[in-house]
């Protein structure tokens, strides 16, 4: 995506700026933000990760402190502490096909990019649907694993 839209790759950029050279500011204006629109379900991360330590944190406070509102995140990182995350910030292991198991096993769930060639998914994952609102944000309130099938 950031290939064909430069103006995303910019955006990422001046984000992951921000928060580097003024994360109180950062978790300032996202606090902002979040009183304004109080969002039921809000994505971290469409295309990133906790990169981070100090990245984390700021977000395990911000919900902590906003229990209205649910946060649901993909991670690739297998530093995370599943363990120690708020109820309402629920993150998804990234698992691509060839991807080693993670080494955490607290790990609550997985989101698999099938391709036709993964095999080890779980029976009972939920395949999106790509569909946010009609599945019900099951990435961000179910209890499965989810499945993204491979597209362009």
């Amino acid at each position: 995506m950031i290939e064909l839209c430069p103006s995303v790759g910019d955006a990422y950029e001046h984000n992951l700026w921000m928060f580097e050279t003024h994360p109180v500011l950062t978790e300032l204006l996202i606090r902002k933000f979040l009183s304004g629109a109080m969002p039921r379900v809000m994505r971290l991360h469409v295309a990133g990760d906790f990169y981070c330590g100090e990245y984390l944190d700021m977000w395990r406070r911000i919900a902590r402190d906003t229990p209205e509102t649910t946060f649901y995140s993909y991670s690739k990182m297998d530093r995370i502490d599943h363990a120690s995350l708020p109820d309402n910030l629920r993150v998804l292991r990234s698992m691509w096909p060839g991807m080693p198991a993670p080494r955490q096993k607290h790990v609550k769930r997985n989101c698999w990019m099938q391709d036709g060639n993964e095999t080890r998914i779980a029976d009972g994952a939920e395949t999106c649907i790509g569909d946010c609102p009609r599945c019900g944000f099951k990435c961000a309130f179910g209890t499965t694993d989810i499945v993204i099938n491979y597209h362009r």
